[in-house]
């Protein structure tokens, strides 16, 4: 199952990153088709209502179970929903992103957690997918008051698998979080 992370309050961007457009799609949109064509599966997307224009691509959308702590609470509130599955999971600022990285990641060894991606130096939670297991260890840290998927990472010890992204497909994980970085984005 895949699931998107939309529920951030995009402080940094001004405004909401869901709804930037790129080729007449908005980030959402765009992350949700993408996520469903590789999947074959409707997404579940997660810390958000329904868009009232929403263009009819068919996907769950539900609140966090925990609102105002971040990604983490995202994380748990779909692991939760989702059961058993283990969850494909993407924050919807990826406008580069393709279905060539998305099956990379879905062929990509999991230990008990699940697999986190490296691109580069830098870790991705959010290009990345979760085990159910994970969620004692969600819920140990959230409860220590550490809401850092990366302090999720290193609390894992070695229980996620640590894949790097080939060189070809990193241009796939660019973000967008200040309208700066927008700006270098739309004038590449």
């Amino acid at each position: 199952m895949v699931t998107i992370l939309a529920g951030g309050e995009s402080r940094r961007m001004g405004t909401d990153k869901a709804s930037l457009i790129r080729d007449g799609e908005t980030f959402l949109e765009r992350t949700t088709r993408l996520a469903q064509a590789v999947s074959r599966l409707p997404p579940l997307i997660v810390g958000r209502d329904r868009p009232g224009d929403w263009r009819g691509l068919p996907a769950e959308f539900i609140p966090d179970d925990l609102s105002g702590i971040g990604p983490i609470g995202g994380l748990r509130t779909a692991l939760r929903h989702a059961g058993n599955l283990p969850l494909l999971v993407l924050s919807c600022d990826l406008p580069a992103l393709t279905d060539e990285a998305l099956v990379w990641l879905f062929e990509q060894r999991r230990n008990e957690y699940g697999v986190v991606t490296r691109n580069g130096e830098q870790m991705e939670p959010l290009f990345a997918i979760y085990l159910p297991a994970s969620i004692s260890l969600i819920d140990t840290n959230i409860s220590a008051g550490k809401g850092s998927l990366h302090a999720l990472i290193r609390a894992g010890e070695g229980k996620f698998q640590i894949a790097d992204v080939p060189s070809e497909l990193a241009p796939a994980l660019a973000n967008v979080n200040t309208p700066e970085q927008w700006a270098t984005f739309q004038g590449r």
